[in-house]
């Protein structure tokens, strides 16, 4: 009677070994997934960030060349924004530079080859026509 009780203990243990061995296969997987999908991107760098860009603005703009998986930023200084509102200027906050990444490494150097050196406004009415 003992026998057959460490049996079914051993098959017990080996049902789990099996579960955990697929749970780690599929993360293992999703792994190697992300990272083939990471490699896959392109990132554009933005030198000059034009002042009235924001964010949106600029995924509405940039958006015609390809999907757009991130933007990042960089705002300017507190005491710079400060210091030019106080001597009459805008409160809004302004971008220093920034980093587009496109899903397709490809199109984010077309689109760079394409931006560089090239004013981003296409209307007469636009604030970023000479920028």
């Amino acid at each position: 009677e003992v026998e057959e009780d460490d049996e079914v203990e051993e098959d017990d243990e080996d049902e789990e070994d099996d579960e955990d061995d697929e749970e780690v296969e599929e993360g293992v997987q999703k792994l190697i997934n992300y990272v083939e999908d990471q490699s896959k991107r392109g990132v554009v760098y933005i030198s000059r960030v034009p002042p009235h860009v924001t964010p949106d603005i600029l995924r509405n703009l940039l958006s015609n060349y390809g999907q757009i998986d991130r933007i990042y930023l960089v705002a300017e200084d507190s005491k710079v924004r400060k210091r030019r509102a106080k001597s009459g200027g805008t409160w809004r906050k302004h971008y220093i530079e920034g980093w587009i990444e496109f899903r397709d490494r490809e199109v984010a150097k077309w689109a760079g080859e394409n931006l560089n050196g090239n004013q981003i406004g296409n209307s007469i009415n636009s604030n970023l026509l000479y920028n």
